[in-house]
């Protein structure tokens, strides 16, 4: 019988860390090496590209490791919302995103190391804003929630009540889509 292998999270995000303590399964978290590097304008592409490269940036140094890796952003209107780089461009994307239904895809990879196997792929949530007024959105940028996430907003936090509805997965929203995650890791299984 085979030893079982380290599984490595290959993210600083808190959001994902949490996500993954939800499965009940040991793991380590480590600084993907390759950060967000894809510029496709496919959405879908662009996510599963980044997750890829970030599981594989790590993998010689876990080269006896199940590595994660996972990338999000959201897309509105044929753009794409990452990271708010400042108050006022969180500012701008909330002002985009106010009562707007949006998409947040989330890209998971997961690389069995010892294999050098891949498997990866992607989800879609619909997401429905509700009409926000500017003194709401400068309160919560205020606050600084909005300046380490995807579209300037998180769902599990204070931003939550600016969401009407979803179509999907809530952990996709956050980061990173359990049901996907548990998906690609049964293909190796199987």
């Amino acid at each position: 019988m085979g030893s079982k292998l380290k599984i490595v999270l290959a993210s600083t995000s808190p959001r994902r860390k949490e996500l993954l303590e939800e499965l009940y399964v040991d793991f380590i978290v480590v600084e993907p090496v390759s950060e967000e590097t894809s510029t496709d304008s496919n959405p879908r592409k662009r996510v599963i590209e980044n997750a890829e490269a970030k599981a594989k940036s790590i993998s010689n140094r876990y080269s006896d490791a199940l590595i994660i890796g996972a990338d999000t952003i959201v897309y509105l209107e044929g753009e794409v919302l990452g990271k708010p780089s400042s108050p006022d461009e969180a500012v701008k994307m909330l002002e985009m995103l106010s009562g707007k239904i949006h998409s947040v895809f989330t890209g998971i990879a997961v690389l069995d190391a010892t294999k050098n196997k891949l498997v990866s792929g992607s989800d879609e949530t619909r997401v429905n804003f509700k009409k926000l007024d500017p003194k709401t959105i400068r309160e919560y940028v205020g606050s600084g929630e909005p300046m380490d996430k995807a579209g300037a907003y998180a769902i599990q936090g204070d931003a939550g009540s600016f969401v009407e509805c979803i179509d999907g997965s809530r952990s996709n929203v956050i980061g990173l889509s359990l049901e996907l995650l548990t998906e690609l890791v049964t293909k190796f299984l199987s």
